[in-house]
């Protein structure tokens, strides 16, 4: 069994944005069955037609493609691309292509699926999918035949799947479930300290407006106000600008005694002092998959949260913490007072959610075993 998996950031060598959730998958699944062979075909989008090129690199091929994101051209121009690619691959062999997003490498799927006649599975993310679903107005008909064409759909992003069906106007009940990010932790339940009095986040501070920092910053000056104070460290580098700003609301605010900025520190670092954590608060918005949540868990800390977006649909049954609908001071403000006033009752559902083998899902043998399965009945 040979699968083709296509992909936009795969860390391919090239200098694009990339992330490891798919390597991790892959690295995860051959070491469960080496007999299934996994070929990636990388995907880099360039506006500038001077910069296409092809080339080779260990796990597949990686393509940088001319297209423009625009109505009545991003499809045409994905389906020429997708030609070529079914010449250029044609004697492969693939019994199966997983597009790892449904609205642009699934496009690559669907086409190439038609060419090679053989079955595709789709990942669905819900912030670049639904960002896709939004502005592609033309390619509703398209993304439908995607949606249920696929012989299988992974949802990575659970809490996606009633406005995805709502946009697309189909409903999907067989062959789909939802699929964690590989984190590195560790899901067994271990004593941590009881007793933690400061709260923790963690951000680069370029993404500091997606990630709600000073909305964040303020609800604790207005918690303060309203007579319950709390700690919080902010682990976080990068614009110099940015911490500036950050800086003087804390002075501003006058929380110097309250709000620490921790500066750069190692993943590890961020795991030890998760572990000696109050909670991890981090109300970002169209956050992909939100590692640093599971891993906060994983550490006993009560996690806040956005809803609609990152984990959010993976806790249905014990919540692990408090999430915001929107990213306001007020709203923020309520969703602390209510981990503070019910600490005990969150931090027992951690235990919980430990103790109780929830956190396996995001774990790699989890993962490739839940993944191989429904590989293994689609081809």
């Amino acid at each position: 069994m040979k699968i083709l998996h296509i992909h936009q950031d795969y860390p391919d060598g090239r200098p694009f944005p990339n992330t490891k959730a798919v390597y991790n998958l892959i690295q995860a699944s051959q070491q469960k069955d080496a007999g299934t062979l996994h070929f990636v075909l990388s995907i880099n989008r360039t506006s500038n037609p001077f910069k296409v090129s092809f080339s080779t690199f260990k796990q597949g091929v990686s393509i940088v493609y001319w297209a423009l994101p625009l109505p009545f051209l991003y499809a045409p121009t994905l389906y020429l691309w997708s030609w070529l690619i079914s010449k250029k691959l044609a004697r492969c062999g693939f019994s199966a292509i997983h597009a790892h997003k449904m609205t642009s490498e699934g496009v690559f799927a669907y086409f190439l699926s038609r060419s090679w006649h053989v079955p595709f599975l789709i990942s669905v993310r819900g912030g670049s999918d639904l960002h896709n679903l939004g502005r592609l107005f033309d390619c509703k008909r398209l993304f439908q035949k995607i949606y249920q064409k696929a012989a299988f759909v992974f949802w990575v992003s659970p809490w996606a799947k009633k406005r995805v069906e709502e946009k697309l106007d189909v409903e999907r009940d067989k062959n789909n479930a939802r699929f964690a990010n590989i984190c590195q932790i560790d899901p067994e339940f271990k004593e941590l300290p009881e007793h933690r009095a400061e709260y923790l986040t963690a951000l680069s501070f370029h993404q500091y407006k997606r990630k709600g920092i000073l909305p964040l910053i303020e609800a604790i000056a207005e918690l303060k106000q309203a007579g319950t104070e709390i700690k919080l460290n902010i682990c976080g580098s990068g614009d110099e600008q940015v911490e500036k700003t950050i800086r003087s609301l804390i002075d501003e605010l006058g929380l110097t005694e309250q709000v620490k900025l921790l500066g750069q520190v190692s993943h590890q670092q961020i795991l030890d002092l998760m572990k000696q954590s109050k909670g991890f608060l981090l109300p970002a918005e169209n956050e992909t998959f939100g590692m640093a949540y599971i891993e906060a868990l994983s550490c006993g800390c009560p996690i806040l949260y956005h809803q609609n977006t990152g984990v959010d649909g993976f806790f249905e049954q014990v919540q692990p913490g408090v999430k915001v609908a929107k990213q306001t001071i007020d709203e923020i403000f309520v969703a602390l007072r209510q981990l503070e006033k019910h600490y005990a009752q969150y931090q027992n559902n951690v235990k919980r959610l430990m103790k109780e083998g929830y956190l396996r899902e995001f774990t790699a043998d989890f993962a490739a075993n839940h993944y191989l399965t429904h590989l293994k009945q689609v081809v």
